[in-house]
Formats: C-alpha cells, structure tokens, sequence
C-alpha cells in the first residue's frame, strides 16, 4: 500500500466514522453505507490534508469509489512539480 492510498483509506474511515478494516479500493462510497454529504466532508478533508484542489465537477473524476478517491489525489500531486531552476 502506498501512502496516499492509506492517508485516504484514514480519511474516509474518520469522516464517514467507519472502520477503516472494512475499506479497499474496490469499495464505493455506496458499499460503506456514505450518504453525499459525508462524502462531500471526504473531499473536503482530503483536499485539505494534502493541499489539492479534486476536480469534482469533471466527469472523468470518480468520486463513487475509494479507487478514484486515490487516483485523483495521485493525478493533482503528480500536477504539483516544481519547476525546474532557470540557469
């Protein structure tokens, strides 16, 4: 497991207030019992923790799934690189 995957497996686990033995990237937001506005506070804590912005108004943006969860937080930090020095 990679540290983004467990980071988002804690997060969703707090905030739906689940335990966290119960999440895999398989699961959706559905299969946990996570009604929209817990998942909405997901986001939140998500975007907060690492610092991102989630595109939640795309339509390639997952947010029905624990997997799509770590696949756009994957994507934004990749996004995050730091330029490289002007010589």
């Amino acid at each position: 497991m990679n540290n983004v995957q467990e980071t988002v497996f804690d997060i969703v686990a707090a905030e739906a207030r689940i335990e966290r033995s119960t999440i895999t990237r398989s699961s959706t937001l559905k299969d946990l019992a996570i009604d929209s506005l817990d998942g909405i506070q997901i986001l939140f804590a998500i975007e907060k923790h690492f610092d991102i912005n989630l595109p939640d108004r795309s339509p390639q943006f997952d947010t029905e799934s624990v997997d799509g969860l770590i696949v756009a937080v994957d994507a934004a930090l990749a996004k995050r690189v730091i330029p490289a020095a002007v010589a």
